[in-house]
């Protein structure tokens, strides 16, 4: 990656995101799983995922690996709808770059998920998690959020609430 590249990242990091995360705490908004955090590289990413999403349109679902944009659904109807446009688009380059010679496939279409509204525990949740989503950051405050948490903390997913829609039109 470039200098500049990591650098600028290294920013959005370092000084926006915990400003962004101690704002929504201090609203007490706020309800953070990290325990599983692992490396500096998957809050890089979910910074970048998070800023992707938080200048989409409404409804949005990034899907973010190895610091690049693996699919972005924007503009959807629901949550769920945005869910499945970005596994099924993830889907679809991971079999296109299958064709090229030097291509390994690990298993995983995407690291982390990041939404702009509160996601549904559906099955394209589960299948994204199946697939290698290790991370998700979501504003939180669907009915079914205990089961999700739970569905996440037996496979060791890292979910993070926002407490705070970032619904734009």
């Amino acid at each position: 990656m470039k200098l500049k590249t990591r650098i600028l990242i290294s920013f959005f990091v370092i000084i926006l995101l915990p400003l962004v995360l101690a704002g929504v705490a201090l609203m007490g908004f706020t309800s953070l799983q990290l325990s599983n955090l692992e490396r500096q590289y998957k809050i890089d990413e979910m910074a970048f995922g998070m800023m992707l999403v938080m200048n989409s349109k409404s409804y949005s679902v990034a899907l973010i690996k190895e610091n690049s944009i693996v699919s972005l659904s924007q503009s959807c109807t629901s949550c769920v709808k945005a869910i499945k446009n970005a596994l099924i688009d993830a889907k679809e380059l991971v079999e296109r770059k299958s064709q090229s010679e030097n291509f390994v496939n690990d298993g995983m279409i995407a690291d982390i998920m990041v939404s702009d509204s509160p996601i549904p525990f559906c099955d394209a949740t589960r299948e994204l998690i199946e697939n290698g989503v290790t991370a998700i950051i979501q504003p939180g405050g669907t009915e079914n959020d205990d089961e999700f948490i739970q569905y996440c903390d037996e496979r060791g997913i890292v979910m993070i609430f926002t407490g705070m829609s970032h619904l734009t039109s």
